[in-house]
């Protein structure tokens, strides 16, 4: 070990040189790392829950969605009703969609003398004050969309957009997010989007802006450290 000691004492820019190349190609290699920051991946196979949330992944088509929420003025005006059909047709066009469910194209399941008979809850975007009145009133008469597609003070739409089981979430919503963004720069509504997928993306964003600024830092840390106890580049 003396021997190397002052090998390295007689060598030092040499050693420098090799450091500073491992380093280099260390940190590069660094591109190469993936973070996942879903919390259920982290939990054990073998966790009753764990277990019981990927089988019911297998029965339902979907156990990923994003939550679109809309709020702005007056939702019930016919121009603000053919915003958001545009825009959950423009949603149901996307590849890695399962089914969207929207204010404007969820079906209500009505009883008649026969039994009963199920209906879209709009055909075309109503012009009219009474045909907007008799949507608001389907509308709010559907156990299905109030609480989940209308907020319980009416002043907010919500769009469901479950995500297929073959389709990579994070890819899905790297595609959605500037879609959803443009598409709010055109119309006077605010949309704000919310579901795992989303906080995922958000929170992957975070550690890799993190990791970065941390690794930077902690190197300049240890290098002025070790500058302070040898007083000397060598040391270093």
């Amino acid at each position: 070990m003396k021997q190397v000691s002052r090998w390295i004492a007689r060598h030092p820019w040499p050693v420098i040189a090799v450091n500073l190349l491992l380093t280099v190609f260390l940190t590069y290699q660094l591109r190469n790392m993936h973070m996942d920051p879903d919390v259920t991946n982290a939990l054990p196979q073998d966790l009753p829950v764990k277990r019981l949330y990927d089988k019911m992944g297998e029965i339902f088509p979907s156990r990923e969605f994003v939550f679109v929420g809309i709020t702005g003025g007056d939702l019930f005006t016919s121009g603000h009703i053919r915003t958001v059909s545009i825009l959950t047709d423009s949603l149901e066009q996307f590849p890695s969609v399962q089914q969207v469910m929207s204010p404007t194209n969820i079906s209500l399941i009505e009883g008649t003398p026969e039994g009963m008979e199920v209906r879209e809850i709009l055909n075309s975007v109503p012009e009219s004050q009474e045909d907007i009145q008799r949507y608001r009133r389907d509308l709010f008469g559907s156990d299905l969309a109030l609480g989940n597609l209308i907020s319980e003070d009416r002043e907010a739409f919500g769009i469901m957009i479950f995500i297929k089981n073959t389709a990579d979430p994070s890819e899905f919503v790297e595609e959605l997010i500037p879609f959803v963004e443009e598409f709010d720069q055109g119309t006077d509504l605010d949309l704000l989007m919310a579901g795992k997928p989303v906080v995922n993306h958000y929170v992957s964003l975070g550690m890799q802006r993190d990791m970065g600024v941390f690794f930077g830092g902690g190197l300049l840390v240890i290098f002025l450290l070790l500058l302070v106890a040898f007083r000397s580049v060598r040391g270093i």
